[in-house]
């Protein structure tokens, strides 16, 4: 790789670092001529200024930007000298996705939902009047900081993110993991939303001292048809000063975990009408004004509802990026090997378990165990 290829792709992957967490921050250009050593001198030292940004920040998850740094230094036959800059880019992610920290920028998905709503509208041949109402489900576990304008602070962690390992450990040792457990009936992982809000407090002070409420993935698509910051039922699971009997915030638990419950939004049912899409929201997505929005609920406990378990026994196997099965209960029963949480059908529970490869369990199955049916669909073509 050239002097030059090396400084144009390390200028990007800088230009993308910068926009996840939000930086102002970016690189220098160099306006000298492209065969000029200064081109990658500037590279470099672009680079070694992220950093110290990123350490100030509290951030020192940097190993897989050092790993294609090192990679950009002898290339070697790897993809990044051999396939075009998209390619490039994928790497870059795929790294991303191989470390503990998965987070996602909140504002992408209300453009994406902005973007779909009138593609949908047109090819189903419907006007936004004939929409009655509104209902959002999300993925677990986000933790969406916004100020009391309800701009989004910085990226949210998602389910799949683990930074916060440490921070668990020691509030399993401080408050103790039975009576965590005997509140919310969940055991503290990192994954839930918990950890995270004290990972911004101890590592983004400045966004924590901004934070006027903490969003789940649906609710932030909620507040932005509606004007609306809300928490739902379902999603409820997520924070472990959920009363899981009750369905309410706990402030006891809260002041242990070391954060306010004036973090954390009013809880609504499920199917409750939270509010109407707002003039400026119908602007931006397509919707009619004054369609009713309900608080919405959990991805997989709506899938469940798709499924058709709603009666106490019943039980439904998802596939996906994350896999599962829900339980429906109508009575608290927690498991500390499994997952408790509210459906979005009143009175119920579902009680899941789950793995993060999902799709990839299920290819796993049928390529250990599925000769015979490759074989049949060979000799029948069905």
């Amino acid at each position: 790789m050239n002097k030059i290829d090396k400084s144009n792709v390390i200028k990007a992957i800088i230009k993308e670092i910068a926009k996840q967490y939000k930086l102002s921050y970016q690189p220098t250009d160099c306006t000298c001529d492209d065969n000029c050593s200064e081109v990658t001198v500037k590279a470099d030292n672009d680079w070694n200024t992220l950093q110290e940004q990123l350490k100030r920040q509290g951030i020192d998850h940097i190993d897989w930007y050092e790993n294609i740094w090192k990679q950009l230094e002898n290339p070697g036959k790897t993809v990044l000298k051999d396939t075009p800059f998209k390619r490039r880019k994928r790497f870059f992610f795929k790294e991303c996705a191989i470390s503990r920290w998965n987070r996602y920028n909140p504002e992408e998905w209300w453009e994406a939902v902005c973007d779909a709503i009138p593609r949908v509208l047109v090819k189903g041949n419907i006007s936004p009047e004939e929409i009655k109402g509104i209902g959002i489900d999300g993925q677990s576990w986000s933790a969406i900081a916004v100020d009391k304008d309800g701009n989004v602070l910085t990226n949210t962690p998602i389910w799949m993110d683990t930074r916060a390992t440490d921070i668990c450990e020691e509030f399993n040792e401080k408050i103790g993991k039975d009576k965590i457990f005997e509140l919310c009936g969940n055991s503290l992982q990192p994954s839930y939303t918990t950890a995270k809000i004290i990972w911004y407090q101890r590592n983004l002070p400045e966004v924590y001292a901004k934070t006027y409420k903490i969003l789940q993935s649906n609710s932030y698509i909620a507040y932005k048809l509606t004007g609306v910051m809300t928490q739902d039922l379902s999603q409820g699971y997520g924070l472990h000063c959920f009363d899981m009997r009750t369905g309410t915030w706990n402030e006891e638990m809260c002041q242990e975990f070391g954060f306010s419950s004036e973090l954390l939004p009013e809880i609504h049912a499920c199917h409750e009408v939270i509010g109407e899409v707002n003039e400026k929201a119908a602007k931006e997505s397509g919707l009619a004004e004054g369609t009713p929005v309900v608080a919405g609920g959990l991805d997989a406990a709506c899938g469940t509802l798709g499924a058709g378990v709603i009666h106490s026994g019943e039980t439904q196997e998802q596939g996906g990026q994350a896999g599962g099965m829900s339980i429906c209960i109508d009575e608290y029963k927690a498991d500390s090997r499994l997952i408790l949480g509210y459906h979005v059908i009143p009175g119920k529970w579902l009680l899941q378990g789950g793995t993060t490869g999902g799709g990839g369990v299920m290819r796993w199955f049928e390529r250990e165990f599925a000769d015979y049916e490759r074989m049949m669909k060979e000799q029948t073509g069905a």
